[in-house]
């Protein structure tokens, strides 16, 4: 991979953004987030299905994952 503009978010079933974890440019390599089950405002998300979407240079990748409290 090379470096670039990246964007991590995170998002709940209904296609809302709950959080935006990073944006801005990354040297190429491996970099590690945490997301602490909060949204923007730092509300406690409830527990359920969210997508984490990762997107770098215009590419798009999505994951699930599940929030259990």
């Amino acid at each position: 991979l090379r470096s670039g503009s990246v964007e991590l978010q995170i998002y709940d079933l209904l296609g809302n953004m709950m959080k935006s974890l990073f944006t801005g440019e990354l040297s190429s390599g491996r970099h590690t987030y945490s997301w602490d089950g909060t949204d923007n405002n730092n509300t406690p998300a409830s527990s359920g299905i969210y997508f984490a979407r990762l997107t770098m240079n215009g590419v798009v990748q999505t994951k699930k994952m599940v929030l259990i409290k």
